[in-house]
């Protein structure tokens, strides 16, 4: 039996060619043997010889019905790998991406800055949960300036933390400052630009999913405004125009 094995083996591996030749081979002498099935049947030949024909018949057809299904099957296995190729390949597939969420805007807006980043506790009271809101002090070292960015996941009370936030984010620079030394030095540069020389430059931009109202966007303006900052709100709409495309790439 490992005899027959390695052998049907090394003939399923060879070329096409062989078997086709199987096959036809297999199909003629099935035929064959059909055929003087039905001629001891006629001639009422003893059932021995009867049943040699019908068991050489039958033993012939089935390998050939086997190896036709394997080859279609393996054929048909071919084809849907090289579809499922091609789908991935076709430019449709390639353009496919990720949905834009507000949080991958806030992570992907102005690249060319360096970035320092933690997390704000925001807490009003002893009785009201505390918030951790993400931060991030961008630094341009060629205008030696630097802003902040805030998100706000989606928080019914993202105006009091607005409030939080404007009231202490020149705590949240100088903690920022403190926790690594950054530098930056460009070849046509004589000296080198280090973090704690950098100046800030009040703009803050705060990402907020939790929609809010005119009004309250104009009260907390005023109240940034009074603590030295000018602030940009960046919300649902904000994320609605970059949704249809309509987004400018900051620098």
């Amino acid at each position: 039996m490992e005899w027959l094995r390695r052998h049907w083996q090394a003939f399923w591996r060879s070329g096409p060619e062989n078997v086709y030749t199987f096959v036809w081979w297999s199909a003629l002498t099935a035929i064959v043997a059909g055929v003087l099935y039905i001629v001891s049947w006629t001639a009422s030949l003893p059932s021995v010889w009867k049943d040699r024909f019908l068991a050489a018949t039958v033993a012939l057809a089935f390998p050939l019905v086997a190896t036709v299904l394997a080859r279609g099957i393996r054929r048909a296995g071919k084809w849907v790998q090289s579809r499922n190729l091609q789908q991935q390949q076709s430019p449709g597939a390639q353009n496919v991406s990720k949905p834009i969420t507000l949080r991958a805007l806030f992570d992907s807006d102005f690249p060319n800055t360096h970035r320092v980043g933690s997390v704000l506790q925001v807490k009003e009271s002893a009785n009201e949960p505390q918030y951790e809101i993400p931060f991030r002090v961008c630094v341009d070292f060629e205008a030696r300036s630097q802003f902040l960015m805030f998100y706000i996941g989606r928080i019914v009370r993202t105006r009091m933390v607005c409030f939080s936030i404007a009231n202490s984010y020149k705590d949240t620079i100088r903690i920022a400052n403190r926790m690594v030394g950054i530098h930056s030095m460009l070849p046509s540069d004589t000296a080198e630009t280090q973090l704690k020389d950098v100046v800030f430059s009040g703009r803050i931009f705060i990402y907020h999913e939790y929609p809010m109202t005119l009004r309250e966007m104009a009260e907390l303006e005023d109240l940034f405004k009074q603590q030295g900052a000018a602030v940009q709100f960046r919300g649902p709409t904000y994320l609605a125009l970059n949704m249809k495309g309509k987004r400018v790439r900051l620098l």
